[in-house]
């Protein structure tokens, strides 16, 4: 993180980039507040159609596993882009799996955790 100001409350930026491992910058969010709000909410996957039941904290479809570009912040459904997510790498860090998404609208990129009841053959298959 780089504080980009003095006396700016919202002078936090955080670059993000994964996936090529290339040197262009991908996203820039400021970091107002990364605070979770849980949001219940039951969707339909516009990717492959599948009925998804939330439960707070559920951010992709367990079928596809593709996301929704739709929070600044976990939870706060703030994001105007919309756009599709494409899991496109997993990662086991810290005795935990996680998916990385790629915005198919911006080019944003963002990790989000696998959770139970997740499709086990398409995490093999991103990497």
């Amino acid at each position: 993180m780089v504080r980009v100001g003095s006396g700016l409350n919202l002078g936090l930026f955080r670059a993000v980039a994964i996936g090529d491992r290339s040197p262009v910058r991908v996203g820039i969010r400021p970091l107002i507040m990364k605070t979770f709000q849980k949001k219940k909410e039951n969707f339909v996957c516009k990717n492959c159609g599948f009925n998804v039941e939330g439960n707070g904290y559920t951010n992709h479809c367990p079928n596809c596993l593709w996301s929704k570009h739709v929070d600044v912040n976990p939870g706060d459904r703030q994001e105007n882009c919309g756009g599709l997510m494409e899991p496109i790498e997993t990662e086991f860090k810290n005795k935990e799996y996680s998916v990385w998404h790629k915005c198919l609208k911006c080019g944003f990129k963002k990790k989000n955790k696998v959770l139970e009841g997740d499709n086990l053959d398409i995490l093999a298959d991103l990497n």
